[in-house]
């Protein structure tokens, strides 16, 4: 099961190319689970080589795409907006992926270029569905305060 998908690309100066990371939910055969993480890259247009790597917990596997994110950022890739994050029923059911997946927004809003992955507030019938990343809004301006003085006679 897809619990994340993080798209990033670098089309600066003469570069033109993608990079996607995933997590992934295995249960295997002995009840237990295990996360992949698969990194798709390679030039836009071509379908690009993978990687894979797993992980014993949720947290070591965002860990390890929060180090590959701030890596590709560094190089001058910035974030696409098809990202996904999937908040179906077994994430919600989870305590740990719902703490780990917390943890990751907290430390990946600081990256420079960052989409914002908050939750829309939509009704109970979009559970269980993946949802678009949603675009930064911007920040709310404080209205001004004027204060007359104080004449104390």
């Amino acid at each position: 099961m897809l619990i994340i998908d993080v798209h990033l690309e670098c089309t600066t100066g003469t570069s033109n190319k993608f990079w996607h990371g995933q997590i992934h939910l295995i249960k295997t055969t002995e009840g237990k689970q295990k996360f992949n993480f698969d990194a798709v890259y390679g030039r836009i247009g071509t379908s690009g080589t993978t990687n894979t790597k797993q992980f014993a917990t949720i947290y070591k596997t965002y860990d390890y795409l929060l180090s590959k994110i701030k890596e590709k950022v560094k190089k001058g890739y910035v974030f696409k907006s098809d990202s996904k994050i999937n908040e179906g029923p077994v994430v919600e059911r989870n305590a740990d992926l719902r703490i780990a997946t917390s943890r990751f927004l907290a430390s990946a809003s600081a990256l420079p270029g960052w989409i914002d992955f908050t939750r829309a507030r939509e009704s109970k019938k979009s559970v269980g569905t993946d949802k678009p990343m949603d675009m930064p809004s911007p920040k709310p301006t404080q209205p001004k305060v004027t204060r007359k003085p104080l004449i104390i006679i």
